[in-house]
């Protein structure tokens, strides 16, 4: 049976694609903090719109505690995750970074008493080895010398580490305080460390108005625009996912989101396909069909 959670989770995935397509195109103009940085200002002018709406509230004084810790382990995953695609490679990074539910999954079941059952597990299983399958490329491993793939793929690690805590702690914010603050104050204080991030390096640059006239085209705009809407929606639809569903099923279908990401990718960039990748589609599909289904 397909519950809200469920829907919810999977609408986030689709959100979660769109973003990281859209951050694909960005980062070829931008650098990656830039790119965080830029995309980060809709995303969180968006988010304190709905949280108005939907009813500010202020967290109790242990909450911030938590929530500070998520900000600054939150920011150290995406910078790890920066280090992973700078120092490595992209495809076989991205697939590490989003084993990160392994972690997660294991902390929901000690902390959160959370039982799957055997095929839930396996569904989990079928998402990350597909989007392993679909990301990643022989071709690119060959032409690169092991020491660099090396470095790349420790960055990459420490990212689905840290990713898999800040997930947890993220179920732990909502329960105390509600899906819509806890989407709000989370995501404000991550920005607020990518700003302090991007400003500190903006010092360090000379091609600044360089920087300037690419951001102001009207073409890139949109982008950004579209970018911050779509994490924002993602977002939103995650912490409501998580607050109706069990923790793992829920971040186990959005862990899928380089699925979704790589079909926009062959639709709208003609990004070509191989066998091995229609292999994983097929394999991610199933996942998340048993993950969803299966209770």
């Amino acid at each position: 049976m397909i519950t809200a959670g469920i829907l919810l989770a999977i609408m986030s995935l689709v959100c979660w694609g769109i973003s990281d397509v859209t951050i694909k195109t960005l980062t070829e103009r931008f650098d990656p903090i830039s790119t965080a940085f830029y995309k980060g200002v809709p995303h969180i002018i968006f988010m304190t719109i709905f949280f108005v709406l939907a009813g500010f509230s202020l967290p109790a004084g242990k909450v911030w505690g938590i929530l500070l810790l998520y900000g600054i382990i939150g920011f150290a995953a995406y910078y790890m995750f920066i280090k992973s695609i700078s120092k490595g490679l992209v495809s076989l990074n991205v697939a590490i970074a989003h084993a990160y539910i392994i972690i997660t999954a294991s902390l929901s079941a000690v902390f959160f008493h959370e039982r799957l059952v055997f095929w839930q597990y396996a569904a989990i299983g079928l998402i990350i080895s597909g989007v392993f399958l679909i990301t990643f490329d022989i071709d690119q491993i060959r032409k690169m010398r092991f020491r660099y793939i090396k470095a790349g793929a420790a960055y990459a690690l420490g990212t689905a580490l840290l990713w898999g805590v800040v997930f947890f702690i993220m179920k732990q914010i909502i329960t105390d305080i509600g899906p819509s603050a806890a989407a709000f104050y989370q995501d404000f204080l991550l920005t607020v460390f990518i700003a302090a991030y991007y400003f500190m390096s903006l010092m360090k640059r000379d091609n600044i108005d360089d920087i300037k006239k690419t951001l102001f085209r009207r073409n890139t705009m949109v982008l950004i625009i579209g970018s911050g809407l779509a994490s924002f929606l993602a977002t939103v639809t995650m912490v409501y996912s998580v607050s109706t569903e069990m923790l793992s099923v829920s971040m186990g279908i959005i862990s899928a989101a380089p699925f979704v990401t790589f079909l926009l990718a062959i639709t709208f960039l003609k990004e070509k396909v191989n066998k091995t990748q229609v292999f994983a589609i097929l394999t991610i599909t199933t996942g998340i069909v048993l993950l969803s289904y299966i209770g």
